[in-house]
This record gives C-alpha cells, structure tokens and sequence, in this order.
C-alpha cells in the first residue's frame, strides 16, 4: 500500500494507493485500488483493481472489482443538477453499490441506495445519472 498527500481517519484498511484524499474511518481500499483526489466517507469499500479519481463517495458505498471512475473531459454537465454538477466531480450517494466493472465519467451521479439490480449499463456517460426505484432524492 502507499498514501501521500492524505488524510486517512483510524480503522482504514489500505491495501492499495491514495493520493490527495481523505478517508473516513472504516474505509477499505481493497488490493490494486487507487483513490486520487477524492473524499471517501465511512464504511465505503473501494474494491481490488478499481480506480476513483475525482468522486465524493457517501457512507456505506461499494465500489466494485474492476471499476473506473474518472472524469474524463467533463465537459457535458450533469442532466438532472446542470448548475451544480458541472466540474467533473462524480458523486455516490449513500447505500449506493457500483457492481464489477463498470466504469463512470465526470458529472455523473448515483442515487442513494442504488443496488446492483438498479444497473442496466456498465457504462456511465458524462453528466448520467442512476436511480433507484426505492431513491428518495431528499436523502442526498
């Protein structure tokens, strides 16, 4: 594992990198997994070989084996929240699951308790968003 540039609550568990983030306490970043340039809150689970530059992951996240999420251009603001998420950032709201493999670009936005049954692309564009059929868009 290596940090640099960090700020790592107690009880991470870092297996992979990080660089310029802060963790939140009971963070895990599994083997092969970077966080650069993000802010992870508690109990997230960045998952073996997954790279997140550039997101803000809520409480109780899982991030999948294998995912990507970079922000890429980020020139296309997000479609739902145009004048607020607009820089690249890409935010995971609480509860939310990204399965195995699915990779994500900038201005992108995942609703709270986003399962993986909620996923029908393991692609998500610049300015996407994924819902839930159970989301209540106050819990943001």
């Amino acid at each position: 594992s290596s940090v640099s540039e960090s700020f790592i609550s107690q009880g991470c568990r870092i297996d992979g990198k990080v660089h310029r983030s802060i963790l939140s306490p009971g963070v895990v970043v599994e083997e092969g997994a970077e966080v650069i340039d993000s802010v992870i809150f508690h109990d997230t689970r960045i998952g073996n070989g997954s790279r997140v530059v550039k997101a803000i992951a809520d409480k109780n996240v899982t991030i999948g084996n294998g995912c990507i999420l970079e922000p890429g251009s980020g020139d296309k603001p997000n479609t739902e929240f145009s004048d607020h998420l607009n820089t690249g950032l890409i935010l995971l709201g609480n509860r939310s699951v990204i399965p195995e493999g699915v990779s994500l670009s900038g201005n992108s936005l995942v609703y709270p308790g986003v399962t993986t049954d909620d996923w029908s692309t393991t692609s998500l564009e610049t300015g996407g968003t994924i819902k839930s059929n159970s989301s209540n868009p106050q819990e943001m």
